[in-house]
């Protein structure tokens, strides 16, 4: 039985544990989504801290992080393909938000509703 816990322990401490939460805008085409996306993302990690990343092929449009602790940090990416551009924030390590990660979910969620309406999927 002991073990059976330590490898569980160990299996548990090797893993990077995070939340993550997906925005996805819908119905990208002739319009200026992609553009409106980069400028929000900008705006949002402006107001709450985050630096931004080199962009790379799984974050097209803009990267940002921010280092919450020693131990935690908050990662968001925006990435555009064919009719859809997601915004994906992501804390770590954690099992739940804390506040910080929160207020920037809440505030990215409020802000496309706002702006793009029910083109908006939430995926957690």
């Amino acid at each position: 039985m002991t073990c059976a816990l330590l490898v569980g322990a160990l299996s548990l401490s090797a893993c990077d544990p995070g939340v993550q939460v997906e925005f996805v805008v819908v119905g990208v085409g002739d319009d200026s989504t992609a553009q409106h996306s980069a400028h929000i993302a900008a705006a949002l990690a402006q107001r709450h801290g985050m630096l931004p990343d080199p962009v790379d092929a799984s974050c097209d449009v803009a990267q940002f992080h921010s280092r919450l602790s020693s131990t935690s940090w908050l990662d968001f990416c925006v990435d555009q393909r064919p009719q859809r551009v997601s915004f994906a924030l992501s804390e770590f390590i954690t099992t739940a938000w804390g506040p910080r990660g929160d207020s920037v979910q809440r505030e990215l969620e409020d802000t496309l509703r706002t702006r793009f309406g029910d083109r908006v999927t939430r995926i957690e």
